[in-house]
């Protein structure tokens, strides 16, 4: 799965993809102002397609979604509605978020080591914070091995 991010601008892109027969052509022919979607190689971060090559799809899907803050925890799914309680079902803390989980639930302990190990490793010492383990490159290969390890999403 592709997550594809189109900034717009005012005058520029549109947020809809235009053909031959959609509503936003005119005589089969695009608007001037239409820029296409941001697919295909060109569009592409080459580090960020890189790491989407070493990570497996699942845990992949997960650390954007924790990214994104819209992630299959709890507190986030209460938070739209889909359950009654924000709880975490494995410590019994009153928020999953994704620091609880990533950083603080102690029933993710034992798989949290190789994580620290790498934050170390990148010059992240003393008090982690969700931030930088969410953004840096050099850690989504041991997030991506914690979030496998918890099983927590299975």
């Amino acid at each position: 799965m592709a997550v594809i991010l189109m900034v717009l601008h005012a005058g520029s892109c549109t947020n809809t993809v235009s053909g031959p027969r959609s509503q936003n052509s005119i005589n089969g022919r695009l608007p001037e102002n239409h820029c296409g979607p941001l697919t295909g190689p060109r569009h592409r971060s080459p580090r960020a397609h890189s790491v989407s090559k070493t990570l497996s799809r699942k845990p992949s899907s997960i650390i954007a979604q924790l990214r994104t803050d819209a992630s299959p925890l709890n507190a986030y799914r209460h938070n739209i509605g889909a359950i009654g309680s924000p709880r975490c079902e494995a410590c019994g803390a009153a928020n999953e978020t994704r620091a609880h989980y990533v950083l603080e639930c102690p029933r993710w302990e034992p798989y949290r080591q190789p994580l620290h190990v790498a934050c170390r490793k990148v010059g992240l010492f003393g008090s982690i914070h969700l931030s930088p383990i969410l953004s840096n490159p050099k850690l989504l290969g041991p997030l991506a091995g914690f979030v496998e390890a918890t099983k927590r999403f299975d």
